[in-house]
């Protein structure tokens, strides 16, 4: 989905996007999901702890994830998208009706040109008894 979103200040034309990924089949608890987006941390619903890279097990509801995984992966999006792009990351997750990751992101930002800056300071020198001033003016803002 997408919502209309102010710019930044010196940016114009700004969105913000919200990406969602749902699966219905599994189910992170609560105390588990607080560490998901840490590195080298593995969930499964199916046990009694999550590990770290030091293979401790931290007793959260939620088990050990098996199958050769890194735990890399949660970690390098939340990176990207908080370190990248000022996003954030989130996930949900209720019993019995699965999980949902996702993340929010501003697009489409772009910084106004040094040479636009140069135009609208022209354009407001203008003479404002100038006919076409005004449109010049807001001409050129909307740029």
């Amino acid at each position: 989905s997408t919502t209309a979103a102010a710019p930044p200040p010196g940016f114009t034309h700004t969105a913000r996007v919200r990406f969602e990924v749902w699966n219905s089949g599994s189910y992170i608890p609560k105390a588990a999901r607080a560490r998901v987006f840490e590195s080298y941390v593995q969930v499964d619903s199916g046990a009694a702890g999550t590990t770290s890279p030091t293979g401790d097990s931290t007793p959260t509801g939620a088990g050990l994830a098996t199958g050769g995984r890194s735990g890399l992966g949660l970690a390098i999006v939340r990176h990207v998208v908080e370190k990248g792009h000022a996003g954030k990351v989130f996930v949900d997750s209720e019993e019995g009706k699965g999980t949902t990751f996702g993340f929010v992101v501003n697009v489409g930002a772009q910084r106004r040109s040094d040479g636009l800056s140069r135009l609208l300071s022209q354009a407001s020198a203008l003479s404002d008894d100038s006919a076409g001033a005004d449109a010049a003016r807001r001409r050129l803002r909307s740029m």
